[in-house]
C-alpha cells in the first residue's frame, strides 16, 4: 500500500540470457529502463549498472550457459535474483567482488554452490 492507500505499482522482469559477457548490455539496458521508469535516479541507475557486471563477472565461466536474472522494481525497491543453470560448482566469487556488491546494494546473498546471487536495493542508498 502507498501513503495514499492505493496499491503500489511494481515491475517484474525476466531474462534469460546466454552466459556470454557481452549480454551484460542488454541486462543492464532492461534494469535501467524500469528503474528510469519508476524515476530512480541517476546514482541509483549506476550502482544496479554495477551489480549487473558483477553478477555477469562471477556467473559466466568458460562452458556454456545460460543465465536467468530476475528482477522487480517499483518506486521503492529492487529485487534482483540470478542463476545459472547449469551451475558451475567452482565458480570464483573474490573478496573485491562481495566488497563491490556489498558497496552498491543493501542486502546481498551469493551462493556460489547453487551459482545464485540475490541483492536488494533501496531506492537512494
Amino acid at each position: 500500500m502507498n501513503d495514499q492507500g492505493g496499491v503500489d505499482e511494481s515491475d517484474e522482469i525476466r531474462l534469460t540470457l546466454p552466459a556470454v559477457a557481452s549480454y551484460a548490455r542488454v541486462a543492464r539496458l532492461a534494469l535501467s529502463g524500469v528503474a528510469s521508469r519508476f524515476g530512480w535516479s541517476y546514482d541509483d541507475l549506476v550502482d544496479l549498472r554495477i551489480v549487473i557486471g558483477e553478477v555477469f563477472a562471477v556467473l559466466v565461466t568458460a562452458d556454456r550457459a545460460q543465465l536467468t536474472l530476475r528482477f522487480s522494481l517499483d518506486e521503492h525497491t529492487m529485487v534482483l535474483e540470478a542463476s545459472r543453470e547449469p551451475a558451475a560448482p567452482d565458480l570464483e566469487v573474490t573478496e573485491l567482488t562481495r566488497q563491490i556488491i556489498a558497496a552498491v546494494v543493501d542486502q546481498a546473498e551469493i551462493d556460489d554452490h547453487r551459482a545464485f546471487i540475490r541483492v536488494v536495493k533501496q531506492r537512494g542508498t
